[in-house]
Formats: C-alpha cells, structure tokens, sequence
C-alpha cells in the first residue's frame, strides 16, 4: 500500500480559542509594550478594543478552509480597505506621528541624559493628540495583526512571531526602558506558550490545542507569582545578567565614541566633556544608565578618588583649563605635553607622593590598575599621590598641570601610588625639587585664586556670614570644632590654615543648602555660583564644588574645580565603578606640598579624598584595545608587600534570600508540566488502543506506527495489511489481531527511544509525548 503523507488536522474549536488567545495576548502586549516604554500617551480603552477586534477578525481570516485563492482575494480586499482608511485619516495619522516621535525622541534623551527635548509646534488640545495618537497605533495594530495572524494561525511558527514582534520591545530596551510591567508579561505569555505548542502542533493539532489552554493559566501564573515575589522596585539583577549588560553597553559606548564623537552616553549632570571643560548650564537632574565605565585592580582597599578632570576659569556656566597663552608666558612648561622645569621630568601632581617618599623613604607603594570601558575617552582616570612620572606612563601624557590625557588605543594603565600622604606631616620635597615648587606655587597663584567680579559682593556675604553668624550659618554653631580652630587657633603655615578653612565652608555649604539629585538646570542667563547660594540652595556635587571654589579662592586659597570617579575598591582588591559614581570635588594648593583633594559634597561628608585607598565612608554616594599595554615603570625600588587599609565590613555574606528558589521552582514546574504532557498522551493513546471498536484500535496503532517511521521506526507488514484490513474489510477484527498491531507499535516504539542520541530521545519521550 503506498502510504500518503498525514494531513495536518484541521483545528477545532479549542484550537481556534487558543489561536485567538495567543494572538490577542501577543498583538496587545507587543503594541502596549511599546508605547509605555517610551511614554506615549494614548487612549487605552479603545486601543484594547481595536486590538480585540484585529485579532478576531484575522483569527477568522487565517482559520478559513486552505484555499489559497480565496485567501489571497480577501487579504487584498483588507488590504485595500486599510490603504482606504490611511488616505482618509491622513492629517489625523500625521498629528499622530508627530506626538509619537516626541515621545520617542525625549524618552530616548532623558534615557541618555541629553535635555535636547522636542514638543509639537501647533498648539492643539490634549485630547486631540491622544485621538490622533490612537489612530496611528489602531493603522498599526491592523498591519501588526495581520502579521501576527499569519505566523500564529496559519503557520504556527514561533520564530516569524518572534521575528514581527520582538523589535518593539528590542528598540526601547536597547536604551534601557522598559515597558509597563502588564503588558510585558502578555507578550512573555504568548511566546512561553506558543514555543510550547508550536512543534507539537504538526504532529497532534488536538493536542496541541489542549496543551496551549493548559499551559496558558499555567504559565501566567507562574509569572504572577513571580511578579509577586521579585517586584520590579526590588528585583536585583543576577551576576550574569549585569556582566552581559555592561558587556553590550559598553560595546555600544565604544563604537558611539567612534562613530559619533560628540554623542556622550550617560548622565543628566555631565561631569566632564571630551572638549575639557564643564557644562554647569545644562546640569539638570542627575540621570544614570548604572552602565559599569571603570574597572579597577589595586593592592588597596577602600575608596579611591580617580581624578580626571580640573577646571580653572569660571565664567557662570562652566569650567575650563587655562588657555595656553596662561603657559606660554610661564617659563614654566615648553611647547609640550611636558614640564621643562625639573631634571626629573616630574608633574606638579608627584609632589605629594614625591614628598612622603623622600621623607620615610622605605614607605610602601601601591600599583593602581584602570580600565576604561566607558568612561569619557580622553582621560586617564588616575588616583591621588601619584608616584609614577611622566616618563614613566605609559599610554598617557599630562597636559599642562590640568590632567591625564589617554593616547589613542591604550584603555588600560597601571599606575604607582603612595598610600596615606599627609600634608599636616612636615613631609617636605627632595631638595633639587624645592625651587620647581616655589616657582608653581608663584604659577598657582597668580592663575587660581581668580574670581568673577561680578561674584564678589555675593561671596563676601557668605563669607562675612559664615564667621559673623555662626549660630545660624554652621551646624553647632559657635562651638563647631572648625569655626573654633579658625577663630582661636594658631598655624605653623599655610597647609593647617587652608585645610580648616576648606572644612569651615564645607561645613557652611551643608547648613546653607539641601543636598538633592534632582536640582533642576540654572535658569537661562543665571550665574550657576550664585543661583546655588542665593536662590535654590539645593544641588549636588557639581554645585558644592564650584561654590567651594570660589569661596575658598575669595579667600586668598588656590582652589580648582575637579571631576571623576569614586570606586570602593572590595576585598577582593577590584572594583567595578558604575556610571553613577561620578562625582565633583576640590583641590585646594598647599605650599611646599601641591594639590590636595577636599571633599566638600555634604552626601560624602568625613571622605578623605586625598587618602589613596581610605576607608569607605557610610555617607550616601551621588544617586545611587587594541593589545593591552605594558604597564607603567614603578619607581626604582623593590616591590613591598603593602598592608592594606581595612574596608567597612560590607562585603559580608548576606542572609540567605528565599526568592532565590522561586526561579528553580518556576523551572521545576516547567518540567513538571513535560512529564505531566508526556503521561497524559500515553494514556491517551492506550485507551484508544483498548477501545471497543477493534477496527478502530488497529487503525490508531497504525498511525502511531506512521508518526515512529519518521523517527526512524520500520512499518512491520502484518501490521500494514491488518490495517488494510481494518479499515476497508466489513469484517471486525479479533482480538489477537488487535493485539498483534498494538504489540508492535508498541515494540517499534522501544527500539526507536533505544537508538535515539540524549537530546532527542528527550524530544521523542516530552516534548512530542511519543
């Protein structure tokens, strides 16, 4: 007998219900998904209801009988009938487009933290940006529906449903937003099931059918449940899930940098521009992607402060280096990168380190190792009380006394340190480098001790105000240990006095103004200094820090403005700093010493910046290559073990978090659902082998022989010709012969499980029930 192929079963009215619902669930999911992900505003009811209707009507169209000239008769009549309707709303779509690019457009700018938002030019009333909002997503649910119908009921494919689907949710999460939670978990549904019955449906409509109406409740609540133990406010990302993020992100970083040098990924407040400057008029609301854009490796432990930018002229809105005419009229520096001024080749930023060296000379150093995954690609991030030279780096150059620049290529250094310089020790510099010293220390304040005229009568106001009023202008008023130690102490030089006075106006600024991530930008026109003290007296880092600058300058102190990165540095001896970590602060000029970092951001009181590898404090933190190349030279001495600095006990093992279990759980369950399809089909397919009607029986164990066949399994001849027996002789069959086919199926059926490989002897056994 020659065997024809099984026709795939036509679907009954549970297949159908179970199209229907897949469809809907997906088409509205994958609709609603992305229109909350970038925030557009609709009207939701009657989307729902357009996309209730598309989904019924195409659930019908694709359930027709397969005649394909019908078919493609009435999808062209549908297809005219949406082309109609295109013509005929068009002013309406066009007022659509233009709400849904805005909110494409600002949802994407607030998610880099660019403030370059759009708005409509007509002034038209709400409702009829949402009515025409509505309309374009309903022409879209139509074309969408369309789509979906043909990949779901027509030829249950997952992966055309994938591919029409995925794009939507792909597109907003590639810059981090996520859709609203409901919709979200309806496209999850949708797929979970149909990768479920998507297979089976080939070889048992029926059964997939009931798979698909059992597995839907199933599987929603399962993600009810998980809903319910992970809430979004709380859900932690699992390692892997982190590193594969930063992983693509900061591949996306780099080829921004290449492709689009002036496009910076990351926060609302930019803290340092590739231009080497700092925008405070566009310092809005601090935004964060958490995107990791350090690594770091090091033999200290604690907080490190990696310095990268330094601002010197203020000019209202931002902060920038000195010009070179500031350098070129100093006989200071030549033409270079480098100063021309010592034998040594040394940096104004190695006279601390170089200090503390030559006074305890067998002081441990430390070697600092950073990467840069997507941090601002023209610095070097480096740490205080540098000990490598110039000379000595390798894959950067200083520009002037400003900061590190990075060559182009080189994304990792290895730097040398030394830890716990204090300025207060009398360390003093190798003598063949005191007169280099004198002579920047005369370069220093000639050049950092400016401030805008306009800014002098508000800065001696606050100053007056800070040592007049110490009752209402400093936390504990008149008794506050530095108010105290500059009122009525004495100072052996200029280290002492500058350093009090640095607490002093740290101490002022956090009793004067409230400590707050989400400061708006300066109004347009409006001094960033003196908005911040005399109007809003809110802000964060980037305010605190210029206000100190100009303060303590005001003062007679050099102060300059600095931005980087602060990495906590676990026990392990590595750090991964996030995009959040950025930060602001201020280096203040100590004679015979150099720059020395002060922190003077309330959120970070008690840091200690200028200690390489301090302790981390408990204060809340700001919200929230081509080959490698060789590291840089250390400093001619042997290499010491050095004793690190102890962290804060947060590296702790956690309690043991329950919700961890939920996932196996939810995996068990899954399985669980396998082995029950699975027992069910086999007792299924028995009781239609144990049925009264014989002829019948033999008949099913013979299409069973037939779904083996193309596993491998061999069609036995008795069993065809009682088959033919069967199914065209009046007589019934006895029961030996009924036995006699069934005993073979099920023989067949042993030696088919025996000689298939693991996995599909998986396939054969759950996910086909054979």
């Amino acid at each position: 007998m020659r065997r024809r192929r099984a026709r795939t079963p036509r679907r009954g009215p549970l297949g159908v219900l179970g199209d229907g619902a897949l469809l809907f669930l997906i088409l509205t999911g994958t609709l609603f998904s992305f229109l909350t992900a970038f925030g557009a505003a609709v009207l939701s009811l009657p989307l729902l209801l357009g996309c209730a209707a598309c989904a019924l009507l195409f659930l019908g169209v694709f359930s027709l009988p397969r005649r394909r000239l019908s078919l493609l008769l009435l999808l062209l009549l549908l297809l005219g009938l949406w082309l109609l309707a295109l013509w005929r709303l068009w002013d309406t779509l066009t007022l659509g487009e233009i709400a849904l690019r805005c909110a494409v457009h600002n949802s994407i700018a607030d998610s880099l933290g660019r403030n370059s938002y759009i708005h409509p030019i007509a002034q038209l009333p709400e409702q009829t940006w949402l009515r025409a909002a509505t309309a374009l997503a309903l022409c879209a649910a139509a074309a969408l529906g369309a789509l979906l119908g043909l990949s779901i009921v027509r030829l249950r494919s997952g992966l055309l449903t994938l591919l029409f689907s995925l794009p939507f949710l792909a597109v907003p999460l590639a810059f981090t937003l996520t859709p609203a939670w409901l919709p979200l978990m309806a496209v999850l549904l949708g797929w979970g099931v149909l990768v479920l019955c998507s297979l089976t449906a080939r070889w048992d409509g029926g059964g997939s059918a009931r798979l698909c109406l059992v597995a839907l409740p199933v599987l929603a609540l399962v993600l009810l449940l998980l809903n319910v133990a992970l809430p979004q406010e709380s859900y932690r990302r699992p390692a892997w899930a982190d590193q594969a993020n930063e992983a693509i992100t900061n591949w996306a970083v780099r080829v921004s940098d290449r492709l689009f040098p002036g496009l910076k990924l990351g926060g609302g407040g930019t803290l340092s521009g590739a231009d080497a400057s700092v925008d405070l008029a566009d310092a809005g609301p601090l935004r964060y992607s958490g995107r990791t854009v350090l690594e770091v490796s090091t033999s200290l432990r604690g907080r490190l402060y990696l310095r990268g930018f330094s601002g010197a002229v203020y000019d209202g809105g931002s902060w920038a280096p000195l010009d070179e005419q500031s350098y070129e009229s100093e006989p200071l520096y030549s033409s270079t990168y480098r100063p021309a001024w010592t034998r040594d080749d040394v940096q104004p930023m190695n006279f601390p380190a170089l200090a503390d060296r030559a006074s305890v000379p067998g002081k441990d150093y430390a070697s600092v190792t950073i990467r840069n995954l997507g941090a601002d690609p023209g610095y070097v991030y480096y740490p205080y009380q540098l000990l490598s030279t110039p000379e000595e780096i390798s894959g950067g150059q200083f520009v002037h006394d400003a900061y590190l620049a990075r060559e182009e290529g080189v994304w990792t250094h290895t730097l040398y340190v030394q830890p716990d310089c204090d300025p207060l020790s009398g360390a003093q510099l190798p003598e063949e480098l005191r007169d280099a010293e004198q002579e920047y220390a005369r370069f220093v304040y000639q050049n950092y001790t400016g401030v805008p005229d306009a800014l002098s009568d508000t800065l001696y106001r606050h100053l007056i105000s800070m040592v007049a009023e110490p009752e209402a202008c400093l936390p504990g008023g008149a008794e506050n240990e530095h108010y105290q130690a500059l009122m009525y102490g004495s100072y052996g030089g200029n280290a002492a006095f500058a350093l009090t006075l640095s607490a002093l106006i740290s101490d002022y600024l956090g009793q004067l103004a409230v400590y707050d991530p989400a400061t708006p930008a300066v109004p347009e026109g409006e001094d960033y200094v003196r908005w911040f003290l005399e109007e809003s007296r809110r802000g964060y880092c980037m305010h605190f820090a210029s206000a100190a600058v100009l303060l303590l300058r005001y003062n007679g102190v050099p102060a300059r403005y600095v931005s980087g990165y602060v990495a906590d540095v676990a026990s392990s001896g590595t750090a991964r700093v996030p995009d959040s970590n950025a930060h602001a602060w201020v280096e203040i000029y100590l004679d015979g010493y150099g720059w020395h970092p002060v922190e003077v951001t309330p959120a970070y009181a008690g840091a200690q910046p200028g200690q390489s590898g301090a302790p981390a404090e408990t204060a809340q933190p700001t919200p929230t290559p081509s080959a490698a190349p060789a590291p840089s030279r250390g400093p001619n001495a042997a290499v010491p073990t050095p004793t690190p600095t102890p962290q804060a006990q947060a590296a702790q093992s956690a309690p043991f978090d329950l919700r961890l279990l939920l996932f196996p759980a939810g995996m068990g369950l899954l399985l669980a659902l396998f082995a029950l399809r699975r027992r069910l089909a086999l007792r299924r397919r028995e009781r239609r082998f144990r049925q009264a009607d014989a002829n019948r029986a033999v008949i099913e164990a013979y299409l069973y022989l037939q779904r083996l066949e193309r596993w491998g399994g061999v069609m036995p001849e008795t069993a065809e010709a009682l088959a033919k027996k069967a199914a065209f002789s009046q007589h019934a069959m006895t029961q030996p012969e009924r036995e006699a086919v069934v005993s073979a199926a099920r023989a067949c059926a042993a030696r088919v499980d025996a000689a298939l490989p693991r996995w599909r002897r998986l396939l054969f056994r759950y996910w086909f029930g054979l």
